[in-house]
């Protein structure tokens, strides 16, 4: 081998152990929430296999670029939001109109990707993207959202976020808190409605016709 080709060869094997090193940062040590930054940034596939990599964590990207990470849900979020997501699935069914993702992430237009606990979208919209785009993160966002506060959140970042659901086209989110017994409703161009301890939530705009019940979120 030549001088030159073992420099390209060097090249080659820096930039792959780099590659490693980006997608299996060991984020189980980490004190979370947190925020790191990549140089140069993740792009969409690297993004993808670092999500993949790190399941035993929520992964997003904000709008500048930085990761941030924190805790996955405790096991009585998981409970009930496992049976909301079962009440939409079926609903969607029924109603034909759209899809039901449980933790699905979306690339947003701001240049973030979020992940929803619950989304639901339009069939229509989501069939402008081939199987091959809908393998990664969707360059969209859903038409309805379904967030949950745990103790592991910090409130006045998820209430960012559910802005910026809203702000980047989602037409219907719900902010749903256990502890509380309360149900934040946002919609675009109006304040955030507050619902005190409701026996259920009627579903409006994109999902008319979708009632939940919380009786087994409130037990």
């Amino acid at each position: 081998m030549t001088e030159a080709e073992d420099e390209l060869e060097f090249d080659r094997m820096e930039r792959e152990a780099d590659y490693a090193f980006r997608l299996h940062l060991p984020v189980e040590w980490m004190p979370l929430p947190a925020r790191v930054r990549f140089d140069p940034p993740l792009t969409e596939s690297e993004l993808l296999r670092f999500s993949e990599t790190n399941d035993i964590v929520w992964i997003e990207r904000e709008a500048d670029g930085a990761i941030y990470m924190r805790p996955i849900a405790p096991t009585i979020v998981a409970m009930y939001s496992g049976h909301i997501l079962a009440d939409v699935s079926i609903w969607a069914e029924t109603d034909g109109r759209g899809t039901c993702c449980g933790r699905a992430g979306w690339c947003l237009p701001d240049g973030s990707m979020r992940g929803a606990s619950i989304s639901w979208i339009l069939t229509e919209k989501l069939n402008r993207f081939t199987k091959e785009e809908r393998k990664g993160f969707v360059a969209t966002a859903p038409d309805f959202v379904i967030e949950f506060m745990s103790s592991h959140h910090d409130r006045a970042y998820l209430e960012q976020k559910m802005g910026q659901w809203i702000a980047n086209g989602v037409q219907l989110a719900w902010l749903i808190d256990s502890d509380s017994r309360t149900v934040t409703i946002y919609r675009p161009g109006e304040e955030p409605e507050v619902l005190i301890d409701p026996s259920s939530i009627q579903g409006t705009g994109p999902v008319r016709g979708f009632e939940l019940a919380m009786g087994r979120v409130w037990e």
